[in-house]
């Protein structure tokens, strides 16, 4: 049994990026290829469908986060090479605009365009909901809560004009009132970080890659999970710091109202 069989990645680069987040082409290249090499099967819409995420012990799922442009321009073409689809995450409110909320000195990422996301879509890769503004969901009201989560997946369903199954928690941050409304708004599962639970079908946990991960295969492998769970708590711990600093400087939107 696998630490985990889902993979998460953010944003990928032309080249060397300055943002954390990022990778290489080159380098998701050689993940995917190792992953094929090993002969490791990689998820189907069939498999998300069927409702069977938990049961392919040989199978991994590769998710993108923040659905950038970046995951569109030089991800797409490398797992087309290989038959791979990936899920990606998309903000609702942030289609096409450019990223706000991670601590950087440097202008934000852009996140992909409705074309963009409708061919995404039509090439059998999984769209996903990021909620709608990429607040700390646990901060929000009821009301607002329900903006986040029901009415971003309404959005990409007319949007995409399919169901949308799958929500991934910003920040990776969650608590039981989340879920609940993750439940209510119809969604099969939900996607958390290192913080997730191996088999709760809405706090699914999965493996954050990063640029030093020169392989994908040891964030796989039961041998070193506590030690990569315990790196991906550290950076989420970061990344949870990223509201408290917008909100001090006025920067972007990372509050529920």
């Amino acid at each position: 049994m696998r630490c985990s069989n889902i993979l998460m990645y953010h944003n990928i680069s032309n080249g060397f990026d300055f943002s954390f987040r990022s990778i290489s082409k080159d380098l998701l290249k050689k993940h995917i290829k190792s992953l094929y090499g090993n002969k490791i099967r990689f998820f189907t819409n069939e498999d998300i469908a069927q409702n069977t995420i938990f049961d392919g012990k040989d199978a991994v799922l590769i998710t993108f986060d923040d659905a950038y442009e970046g995951v569109y321009n030089y991800a797409l073409p490398v797992m087309e090479k290989y038959g791979v689809i990936g899920a990606v995450f998309i903000p609702a409110g942030y289609i096409g605009k450019f990223n706000s909320w991670d601590f950087s000195p440097f202008r934000g990422l852009k996140h992909m365009d409705k074309n963009m996301l409708i061919n995404l879509s039509k090439k059998g890769w999984i769209i996903g909901s990021h909620g709608f503004n990429h607040v700390d969901l646990r901060k929000c009201s009821d009301k607002a809560l329900k903006m986040e989560i029901c009415d971003s997946k309404k959005l990409l369903e007319d949007l995409l004009g399919k169901r949308i199954s799958l929500f991934a928690y910003p920040f990776g941050l969650y608590n039981k009132k989340v879920m609940d409304m993750v439940a209510e708004c119809g969604y099969d599962y939900a996607f958390a970080t290192a913080t997730g639970i191996k088999r709760n079908r809405f706090a699914i946990r999965r493996m954050a890659v990063y640029f030093i991960d020169r392989s994908p295969l040891p964030l796989l492998n039961k041998k070193y999970c506590h030690m990569y769970l315990l790196r991906n708590r550290i950076v989420a711990s970061f990344a949870s710091l990223t509201p408290l600093y917008k909100r001090l400087f006025g920067i972007g939107k990372v509050q529920c109202q």
